[in-house]
């Protein structure tokens, strides 16, 4: 079971079926988190060098995240669903509140500024 102690400032979540996990940015504790459905454990994917990760998504084909950090001049970052070979591919952008993705129609990211 996941404990609100332990979740301090969702702000965006989402799911992947095959493995039955969900993840979520945390605005406060600035971190990527997961926990599996079944079990509850939670695991910090991504604590360093993100600053309020308001958007999130999962691709959940491809098993690649995308998250974006900073207010101001924020950048979009791409992993694996490990937190690995996080890579910049977008930077200097306003504020971003969410990223769309649709794998199936090949669409790997639509993002959304606030202007």
């Amino acid at each position: 079971m996941i404990t609100i102690f332990q979740v301090l400032a969702p702000q965006r979540i989402d799911f992947t079926v095959d493995d039955s996990r969900i993840y979520w940015s945390d605005i406060q504790l600035n971190e990527i988190k997961t926990a599996g459905i079944s079990n509850g454990l939670i695991d910090t994917i991504i604590n360093t060098d993100i600053q309020k990760p308001y958007g999130f998504a999962i691709d959940w084909i491809a098993r690649h995240m995308y998250f974006s950090t900073g207010k101001t001049k924020c950048q979009i970052l791409a992993s694996n669903l490990k937190g690995e070979f996080v890579t910049e591919i977008h930077r200097d952008l306003n504020l971003v509140e969410s990223i769309a993705l649709n794998p199936a129609k090949y669409v790997s990211r639509r993002i959304i500024e606030k202007k």
